[in-house]
């Protein structure tokens, strides 16, 4: 499987590629464990399965502690602002993804692929697999 169908099927398994891209300011988690209904605030939405976490980034850098106790497995941020565009987004991602999400897929983000990667092995030396799309 080459690199960019490992990166389709990344994408795929999180959602459908076409919405992902029709997102603004939004942050998906992927959970190793599903959630059960109740167990999120009102301003997350949850998926059927229970184990994807939406939310936009204001509600992501506001509930910070309630994602930081999550298991993600993958992050998708699609049609954010640059990770350090602000010290609370910055510092959301790095509280919610520390230690142990282990794939970062960006989407369309306002900023070149350099930039994010550089940004994203600073402070994320546990990420694993870093992938940018422009779907």
């Amino acid at each position: 499987m080459s690199s960019e169908e490992a990166m389709m099927a990344a994408i795929r398994d999180i959602g459908d590629p076409d919405e992902l891209a029709n997102l603004q300011d939004s942050v998906v988690l992927k959970l190793e464990k599903p959630l059960s209904t109740g167990h999120t605030p009102p301003e997350v939405a949850l998926d059927s399965s229970g184990l994807l976490l939406t939310a936009n980034r204001e509600v992501f850098m506001k509930l910070q502690d309630f994602f930081a106790k999550q298991s993600i497995s993958v992050a998708v941020f699609a049609g954010c602002p640059e990770l350090g565009s602000t010290p609370t987004f910055l510092a959301a991602s790095r509280k919610a993804l520390r230690g142990r999400t282990k794939r970062l897929i960006i989407v369309h983000n306002r900023q070149a692929a350099t930039k994010t990667a550089s940004c994203c092995f600073q402070f994320y030396h546990h990420i694993s697999t870093f992938q940018q799309c422009f779907l």
